[in-house]
């Protein structure tokens, strides 16, 4: 007696790799949807780092998704700055996370749009977020 399968095969559609044989509909990839957790202002201090969280996002089957971090041109301030240090910290597009900090000095508005990928190639809407930079220092609170 063997333990191994017998061997079987199954051709998968390129253009359709989701789709049940089974049936005669066409069923589609799932699309991945892209959720970012961020603080929408920052405060006024210079160095102040942000943090974009774009773990939530769902969609990716059986791999990991892919991250695309946009800044957007027209209404981010500092936008070269902005966008060369989300390129260098997302050289593969595998961070969920992104964490700014000196290349928002000087600006007061920044816009950035996230968009997920999955291994078979569906992406997700952009999501887009916009971060103020308060006029005054952001209050602290604490409980004792």
């Amino acid at each position: 007696a063997t333990l191994c399968a017998d061997a079987s095969a199954r051709t998968v559609p390129r253009d359709h790799p989701c789709d049940v044989a089974a049936t005669t509909a066409r069923e589609a990839c799932a699309t991945p949807t892209a959720y970012v957790t961020t603080s929408l202002v920052l405060s006024p201090c210079d160095d102040t780092p942000l943090r974009l969280d774009g773990s939530s996002s769902v969609g990716g089957g059986a791999k990991e998704l892919a991250f695309r971090w946009r800044a957007v041109p027209t209404a981010c301030d500092n936008y070269y700055e902005v966008q060369a240090a989300l390129d260098a910290a997302n050289q593969g597009g595998q961070m969920d996370v992104m964490e700014l900090s000196a290349a928002l000095n000087g600006g007061s508005t920044f816009s950035f749009r996230l968009v997920v990928t999955n291994f078979l190639g569906a992406a997700s809407s952009p999501v887009a977020v916009v971060i103020t930079r308060a006029a005054a220092p952001i209050p602290e609170m604490s409980i004792d």
